[in-house]
């Protein structure tokens, strides 16, 4: 009996001090606000725990994820990438259909750390919450109108 109570109270593997550490992708925080999906988008990850996490934060959250409750509700080339993530160990590049599939309203949660930055330089990263990193297609400026001021001294 003692060693039963010992194994579940143990920190192993950090499991109680780590908990602290945790935080969420939450539209209450203004600098996460961007690195969330816009309206309309749709949050890619392969992490249940990004899952659950972001849902607890934003039940309300104005995106949609592409894991969610369930993986075999995912559509069905999602749920392949998925299996593909899964089998090569979240290997980042298992993630590249994912992001070409993406739209600018779209993000894609990676769970590591802080001095690990992800390995897909097609998206744009900010490390946004412990362990946690957000990409998003890069922003590109606004066109419209002219770019340089006029000439020959016309204002």
């Amino acid at each position: 009996m003692a060693a039963v109570y010992l194994g579940h109270t143990s920190d192993i593997g950090s499991r109680w001090n780590n908990s602290r550490l945790r935080d969420y992708l939450s539209l209450e925080d203004p600098e996460q606000t961007e690195w969330l999906p816009d309206p309309g988008g749709i949050l890619y990850s392969a992490y249940m725990d990004v899952y659950y996490d972001t849902f607890f934060a934003n039940p309300h959250g104005p995106w949609r994820y592409i894991l969610g409750h369930e993986a075999g509700m995912m559509p069905e080339e999602d749920l392949r990438i998925f299996r593909e993530i899964q089998k090569y160990l979240y290997d980042e590049e298992m993630m590249k259909p994912w992001v070409e599939k993406m739209r600018p309203q779209d993000r894609l949660v990676i769970k590591r750390p802080r001095s690990i930055p992800p390995k897909l330089p097609e998206l744009e990263w900010k490390y946004v919450a412990f362990n946690t990193w957000s990409g998003r297609l890069p922003r590109t400026p606004p066109t419209g109108g002219a770019t340089s001021p006029p000439g020959n001294g016309e204002f």
